[in-house]
């Protein structure tokens, strides 16, 4: 079974960013989304809905994905971008 990938506009516009490396290793973590849903994240965040259906993974580098599953079968992109502790807004 196939999830649906879908990717917020912020999401899209800090895909279309990327270096080439962290390009390839985001197109990388994209198939292994689709193909195995939830188990292709490293992480979900802990708390109460939607919280709870809130996952990250480590890409390359600093690179980090921000994904949300709207059902079991569809998952968004929300952000992508690097893990900054300077920046905690």
């Amino acid at each position: 079974m196939l999830i649906e990938v879908l990717a917020t506009p912020r999401a899209e516009q800090q895909i279309s960013g990327l270096t080439r490396r962290q390009a390839k290793a985001f197109d990388s973590f994209l198939s292994e989304l689709a193909a195995s849903g939830c188990q292709a994240l490293a992480y979900r965040l802990s708390g109460l809905t939607p919280l709870d259906h809130v996952c990250v993974k480590h890409l390359a580098g600093a690179l980090r994905v921000v994904v949300a599953f709207e059902t079991p079968e569809r998952a968004w992109v929300l952000l992508v971008g690097p893990h900054d502790d300077q920046d905690p807004p």
